[in-house]
């Protein structure tokens, strides 16, 4: 493993990109991400702040395109339309390594770099959050989902406290393959406390599995041409095909039913009309919907301003 790392450094930036985007894919290899940030974490350690900016650039890059290509191939919007906003996504997404590669080369020198590298992460991961470009879909804990003991921390920290204990892993790992002798202690520290986490997930688990109460849901799912759905002539369609669905969940006889987001083509807290339609179904039934919809608000200068969100209608 040692040979590997001693490749260059864009070489180990393109590969732990190429690793750590795999990881993202519905194809069970979440462990990926386990050691997909060794090599940016070694070369790291080894440059200064402005070449860490430009390997980190690298990596965000490749691990962008390997996890989001899904982008270029969107068929709700035209072919140039999907590939230029996939180029642009990566693009952008990569300067949050790169300023976090800059910020580690910085701070490096004040403290463990070893011990700075995971809280720099969930950091870059949180910032990246935040305005119209935020984008959590890049964030670490969408690459465990097949590890339901190591998520049962989001309940507490989160989805950053699932990044913080898969980049925990990368660092302990990198420890092992170094033999970093004075890090012996942290490696240490952090295996139990991966552990801890690792135990009382499957603990928390149990208590799940163990409850007498089970709960019935229906969720639709419609297939439905996104362009065509808000076309002014196919709504009325649109609304009593899912009618037709919400009819078929009631005769499954669930305890609760689950409308997709936007899945009707109207702004529901402000259409009365398809609001009511759903609600008399509800009303008939006794089984509430939970969906996603759209909403509209307007500022007092008569600037609209437009939110995903959600509404729970109840049987009255």
């Amino acid at each position: 493993m040692n040979s590997l790392l001693n490749r260059p450094a864009w070489q180990l930036a393109l590969g732990g990109g190429l690793i750590t985007g795999i990881a993202y894919q519905p194809w069970h290899f979440g462990f990926l991400a386990w050691i997909g940030l060794i090599p940016l974490l070694h070369v790291w350690l080894n440059q200064d702040a402005k070449e860490n900016a430009r390997t980190g650039y690298v990596f965000g890059m490749t691990h962008n395109l390997v996890a989001f290509y899904w982008i270029g191939v969107n068929t709700g919007a035209s072919f140039w339309v999907v590939l230029l906003s996939l180029i642009a996504a990566v693009l952008h997404l990569g300067i949050y390594w790169a300023a976090a590669g800059w910020v580690f080369g910085r701070v490096r020198a004040c403290g463990n770099g070893l011990a700075l590298f995971p809280f720099l992460i969930v950091s870059m991961e949180w910032v990246r959050s935040f305005g119209v470009l935020g984008f959590p879909w890049g964030n670490m804990v969408l690459s465990q989902l097949d590890f339901l003991p190591l998520i049962q921390i989001m309940e507490v920290t989160g989805s950053y406290g699932v990044t913080l204990w898969v980049v925990l892993l990368n660092v302990i790992l990198y420890i092992l393959i170094q033999n970093f002798e004075p890090n012996k202690k942290l490696g240490l520290v952090y295996l139990i406390l991966l552990l801890g986490l690792w135990f009382s997930g499957n603990s928390r688990m149990k208590e799940f599995n163990d409850s007498p109460t089970n709960m019935g849901v229906a969720i639709l799912q419609p297939n439905i041409d996104p362009n065509a759905k808000w076309d002014f002539e196919k709504k009325e369609e649109t609304i009593a095909y899912m009618d037709s669905l919400h009819a078929v969940a009631i005769a499954l006889n669930p305890d609760l039913i689950l409308f997709p987001e936007t899945a009707l083509p109207a702004y529901l807290r402000l259409n009365r009309r398809v609001r009511e339609r759903i609600q008399s179904r509800v009303d008939s039934s006794g089984i509430p919907v939970l969906t996603g919809t759209v909403d509209r608000t307007k500022s007092s200068d008569g600037k609209k301003h437009y939110f995903n969100s959600s509404m729970f209608l109840t049987p009255n």
